[in-house]
């Protein structure tokens, strides 16, 4: 059987330290997208439009990058809970043992 251990304290802490990075990746692609609509106001022609089609393909990766990992991080933060759940269980059981 295999024997899992992990401290929920931390986890908690990690799943909230990610949240933040990801609110500042979503806002980091957001500056960017307005940059880039403020760039194409001024910058005319081939090089700009082949310019602004990759950098929004970029900011598109990015967001879905950042979707990923909150879908990862919303899985951790599941499973923390379930851990914290399964430790009060077995306290639960032990504490109602009679000796």
């Amino acid at each position: 059987m295999s024997v899992i251990e992990t401290n929920t304290e931390v986890m908690k802490t990690d799943v909230g330290n990610i949240s933040g990075y990801i609110d500042n990746l979503r806002r980091a692609a957001n500056e960017i997208e307005n940059v880039l609509s403020a760039l194409s106001n001024s910058w005319e022609g081939e090089a700009a439009t082949l310019y602004e089609e990759k950098l929004r393909a970029d900011i598109e990766m990015l967001r879905e990058l950042t979707d990923a990992l909150a879908g990862l991080n919303v899985g951790t933060d599941n499973a923390r809970s379930l851990y914290e759940k399964c430790e009060a269980n077995v306290a639960d059981i032990i504490a109602s043992i009679n000796v």
